[in-house]
């Protein structure tokens, strides 16, 4: 069944990681040599597993739009690592995944990026904040006074950087600390709202997560678009 995507939409899809070893055989089939080629150079199991399923749910997705079969599919990645479609298609991903998560985004035309990460303990955050935050967020940072609400804080000015840089296509290659991507901390409150960036608007949209996970997506448009939490499909 083909799926609608609205040029102003974009749709997200939430998945966890499965251990059934027969569901991962099963998806396994809809991989390419290349693709069977690099999970099997791994050395762990659980990593095998999570790129299994990362490059299957992508394609059983994929093919729901493009009306085909998955393993019709074929994907590439730009030099900086970015996963494309071979083929002419408005239809524009990324997808990032954490602990047991992988979370997809999918849009029409506007260049999108997606960063999930699991919530854990963050050593001397006020020393790596140094590290990555700019000068307006480490005011923002040691502004915080509860832990708890400082990590959150830590979290979300670094998926929305990840997010950013993976929807621009370069990933982590620029120096974050010249990228400022939460302003006040009301930011955090009011979604969507814009990073400006090389000139363009980028909205920035905190995704809805199970609890102890923290992630945002990121999306080049001159307006902001619904985010809509989609039922994973099934490969039949």
């Amino acid at each position: 069944m083909t799926v609608e995507l609205k040029k102003e939409e974009i749709h997200l899809f939430i998945f966890t990681l499965n251990q059934n070893a027969i569901i991962v055989e099963s998806m396994m089939k809809i991989l390419n040599e290349a693709e069977t080629e690099k999970v099997l150079r791994m050395k762990f199991v659980k990593d095998q597993n999570r790129v299994i399923q990362s490059i299957g749910n992508l394609k059983i997705i994929l093919s729901r739009y493009m009306n085909c079969k998955p393993e019709e599919i074929i994907l590439s990645a730009n030099k900086f690592g970015k996963p494309e479609i071979v083929s002419e298609s408005r239809l524009k991903f990324n997808y990032s995944h954490s602990g047991e998560l992988i979370v997809y985004a999918f849009n029409m035309d506007s260049d999108i990026g997606i960063d999930l990460e699991k919530i854990v303990t963050v050593p001397d955050i006020d020393q790596l904040a140094m590290q990555i935050f700019s000068s307006r967020e480490i005011i923002l940072l040691k502004s915080i006074n509860n832990e708890t609400d400082k990590l959150t804080f830590f979290y979300q000015v670094w998926t929305r950087k990840e997010a950013l840089l993976k929807a621009i296509g370069t990933g982590l290659t620029n120096d974050l600390r010249e990228i400022t991507v939460l302003d006040k901390i009301t930011d955090l409150v009011h979604s969507p709202n814009y990073i400006r960036f090389d000139d363009k608007k980028w909205f920035v949209n905190e995704l809805k997560l199970p609890t102890g996970y923290i992630g945002n997506v990121v999306y080049r448009s001159d307006f902001p678009k619904t985010v809509i939490c989609k039922t994973p499909p099934k490969n039949n």
